[in-house]
């Protein structure tokens, strides 16, 4: 938070390989059913407008990461929020 109107936040997802066997003998990892490791990382930016409105806008899986997490892991994500609050 450089300034208390505007605050960025990054961020990093990890995980390694994962099994979905009892004897962690899983051979094929890019496919549906199947576990395997991702990388990922995220970034958002808020901006208070005014005392009661805030704009927010982010990227979530910045690098367009394709794994598959039982099923296919989302791409690249963009969100925009308005706030208002009291």
């Amino acid at each position: 938070r450089r300034t208390g109107r505007r605050t960025l936040t990054e961020a990093a997802r990890y995980a390694s390989r994962l099994f979905g066997t009892i004897g962690s003998s899983d051979i094929v990892g890019h496919t549906f059913q199947a576990f395997e490791g991702y990388f990922v990382a995220d970034a958002r930016a808020a901006f208070k407008l005014s005392p009661h409105w805030t704009f927010a806008a982010g990227v979530e899986n910045l690098t367009d990461r394709r794994c598959f997490l039982f099923h296919p892991f989302p791409g690249r994500m963009f969100t925009a929020e308005l706030h208002w609050a009291l």
